[in-house]
């Protein structure tokens, strides 16, 4: 994220890539975040019909990871990358 932006149109080759974006304030929303993030992925997850759900980071992507793999009963695993 070079100056805190994302590229939104990158994708490994061969890979297919969504990108869903979800709204967030730094600090104001943060109890909130994946509250929001759950609601935002939750179509998408379903969609796809996955045998599992992996998420890089535990808060807030991870949370919501865990709580649409709990309501889709797909499992799920969470890596706690950064601080």
């Amino acid at each position: 994220m070079p100056n805190g932006r994302v590229d939104m149109h990158y994708s490994p080759e061969g890979v297919h890539v969504r990108y869903v974006k979800y709204p967030g304030l730094p600090v104001i929303t943060r109890p909130f975040n994946s509250v929001s993030c759950c609601a935002a992925i939750k179509s998408h997850v379903r969609s796809l019909n996955p045998d599992l759900i992996l998420a890089y980071w535990a808060q807030p992507e991870g949370h919501a990871a865990i709580a649409v793999g709990r309501e889709l009963d797909v499992p799920v695993i969470v890596g706690a990358l950064g601080s």
